[in-house]
C-alpha cells in the first residue's frame, strides 16, 4: 500500500513538473510574440493644394542705393540734412572750410576743366571746317556730273556732225563735174569732224574721271568729319568729367539725385582729409572720394539669391516668391523674380546661378547687404493625390512605397509629381484613402527610427507584419 501512494505521489510530481515548463514556455512564447510584434506608423493618400518651391540664401543688393562722395578736403562747417530728410537733386547737404590741401585741388580741377574747355572748343572748329570741305566736295562732285551730261550732249553732236561730213564726201567720191577746190573743202571738213569726235570723246573719258575723283575726295571728307565728330563727342565727354570732378572740390556739396537719406557719415566739426569708403579719414588719395552719406533713390529693393544647377531649371521670371531677412525674424516678404543669371558662377566645384527678386512692399528696415532666404513658388496644382515625403523610398532605382492593405503591407511602384518638401504628388500607383507606411516601431519601441530616414510623427500607429502575414492581434494607437 505504502510502493503505492509513493509511485502515486511521483506521478502527481511529474505531471505537475510538465504543466509548470509548458506554462513557462507559453508564457515566454506570448512575452515574445509581444516584443516581437511590428507596429506601423501609416497616413492616408489625400487630395489637397500642393505648392512646389525653390529655396535659396542671398543678400539684399544695393543698385537702389546712390552713394555722395567728395574729393574736397577740410573741417565741416554745416549739416543741412539729416538721417530720413527726403531730398531733391542739387539741394545742399552740407559746407566744408577747404584746408590747403582742399584749395589746391580745387584750384589743380578748375584749371583742367579750362582746358578740357580748350580741347572741345578746338575740336568744334575742326569739326565745322571737315563739314565746310565735305559740303565743298560735294558741289565738286554734282558739278562734274553736270560737265559729264553737257559733254554727252557734246559729244553726240560730233558724232552727228561726222556722220554728215562723210555723207557729203560720199556723194563727192561717186559724182563727176566736182572741181578739185570742192573736192578738198569736203575732205577738209570731213578730217575736222573726225577730229572733233576724238576730242568730244576723249573729254568725255577724262569727265568720268572727274568724277571718281570728286567722289573720291568727298568721301574723305566725310570720313575727316566723321573723326572730328569722333574727337567733339570725347572732348565733351572730358568736359563733362573735368567739370564733375571740379564740383567735386566744391565746398558746398550737393545731391546728385533725389530720393532718401539714409545714412551721413559725418558730423559738423569733423575733419575731411582723403578718401574713405566710411566714417573715418584717411590721407590716401582723394580718389574715388570720400563718402559723406547714401541716398535711397525711388521704391526698388532688390535681393539676389544663389540658386542650385538643379533648381534653376524651374525659375522663371516672373513666379512669385516669399522673403525672409535674418535681421527681421518674424517678418515675412512678399516678391517676385525679375532677373536670371544664366551664365552661372563656380565656387569650390559648387556651380550656382544668382536670380534677382524684387521686393513687392519695400521697407526701410530692409538695408543692404543684409542676409536673406528666399522661397520660389515654381509650381502649383491643386486636388491632387498626396502622402507624406518620409513615406517614399527607392528600391535598386524604382520609386516605391509600402501600401498597408487589409492587415497586410506590400511594396508598390508609384510615380510622383510636384514636391514641397515634406509633401509629395502621387500621378500613379496610389488611389484616394489607401495608407502608406511612414515609419515602423517593433516591440513596443515606440519612436524608433523610421527605415526611410529620420523619425516621423502624426499619422497611426498600427500593429502588423511584412511579408503578407496576418496581423497578430493588437489595438489602433493614435
Amino acid at each position: 500500500m505504502m510502493q503505492v501512494r509513493a509511485f502515486l505521489t511521483k506521478k502527481i510530481l511529474v505531471v505537475l513538473l510538465i504543466a509548470g515548463v509548458l506554462t513557462g514556455g507559453l508564457a515566454a512564447y506570448g512575452t515574445l510574440g509581444k516584443k516581437n510584434r511590428i507596429q506601423y506608423q501609416t497616413a492616408k493618400a489625400e487630395r489637397g493644394m500642393i505648392v512646389s518651391t525653390v529655396t535659396a540664401s542671398g543678400q539684399v543688393l544695393d543698385l537702389d542705393v546712390v552713394e555722395v562722395t567728395t574729393q574736397a578736403t577740410g573741417i565741416v562747417k554745416e549739416l543741412f540734412v539729416k538721417e530720413g530728410d527726403t531730398v531733391q537733386t542739387g539741394d545742399s547737404l552740407l559746407t566744408l572750410e577747404l584746408d590747403k590741401d582742399g584749395v589746391m585741388a580745387k584750384e589743380k580741377a578748375w584749371a583742367a576743366y579750362l582746358g578740357a574747355r580748350a580741347d572741345l572748343d578746338a575740336a568744334e572748329q575742326n569739326a565745322l571746317s571737315a563739314q565746310g570741305s565735305v559740303k565743298a566736295a560735294e558741289i565738286e562732285l554734282e558739278n562734274a556730273k553736270q560737265a559729264k551730261l553737257a559733254l554727252e550732249k557734246e559729244l553726240k553732236l560730233a558724232e552727228a556732225s561726222l556722220i554728215a561730213a562723210q555723207h557729203e564726201w560720199d556723194k563727192i567720191q561717186s559724182g563727176s563735174g566736182t572741181s578739185e577746190a570742192q573736192r578738198r573743202q569736203k575732205e577738209l571738213a570731213l578730217q575736222a569732224a573726225q577730229e572733233a569726235l576724238t576730242l568730244a570723246q576723249r573729254k568725255y573719258k577724262n569727265a568720268d574721271n572727274s568724277i571718281e575723283k570728286a567722289a573720291l575726295e568727298l568721301s574723305i571728307a566725310k570720313q575727316r568729319a566723321g573723326s572730328g565728330s569722333d574727337t567733339v563727342s570725347k572732348a565733351a565727354a572730358n568736359v563733362t568729367v573735368a567739370w564733375a570732378a571740379y564740383e567735386a572740390t566744391l565746398p558746398v556739396i550737393t545731391a546728385p539725385v533725389s530720393g532718401k537719406i539714409v545714412s551721413l557719415n559725418v558730423v559738423a566739426g569733423a575733419a575731411i582729409k582723403g578718401s574713405s569708403s566710411g566714417g573715418g579719414s584717411s590721407t590716401a588719395s582723394t580718389s574715388p572720394g570720400y563718402k559723406v552719406a547714401s541716398i535711397l533713390i525711388g521704391n526698388l529693393r532688390l535681393a539676389s539669391f544663389n540658386v542650385s544647377e538643379v533648381d534653376v531649371v524651374k525659375v522663371k521670371v516672373g513666379q512669385k516668391a516669399t522673403i525672409t531677412v535674418d535681421a527681421l525674424p518674424g517678418r515675412t516678404f512678399t516678391g517676385k523674380v525679375v532677373g536670371i543669371d544664366r551664365t552661372g558662377t563656380v565656387e569650390s566645384g559648387v556651380t550656382s546661378y544668382p536670380v534677382t527678386v524684387q521686393f513687392d512692399t519695400p521697407s526701410d528696415e530692409v538695408l543692404p547687404q543684409m542676409a536673406a532666404n528666399a522661397s520660389i513658388i515654381t509650381d502649383t496644382k491643386d486636388n491632387a493625390l498626396l502622402i507624406p515625403a518620409s513615406a517614399v523610398k527607392t528600391v535598386q532605382g524604382e520609386t516605391v512605397v509600402t501600401v498597408l492593405r487589409s492587415g497586410r503591407v506590400e511594396q508598390r511602384p508609384v510615380v510622383l509629381g510636384l514636391s514641397s518638401g515634406t509633401q509629395v504628388e502621387v500621378v500613379s500607383g496610389l488611389s484616394e484613402g489607401e495608407e502608406v507606411v511612414v515609419s515602423t516601431l517593433s516591440g513596443g519601441q515606440q519612436g524608433a527610427g523610421s527605415p526611410f530616414g529620420g523619425r516621423t510623427g502624426g499619422g497611426a500607429m498600427r500593429p502588423g507584419s511584412f511579408g503578407g502575414t496576418p496581423f497578430p492581434a493588437g489595438r489602433n494607437l493614435r
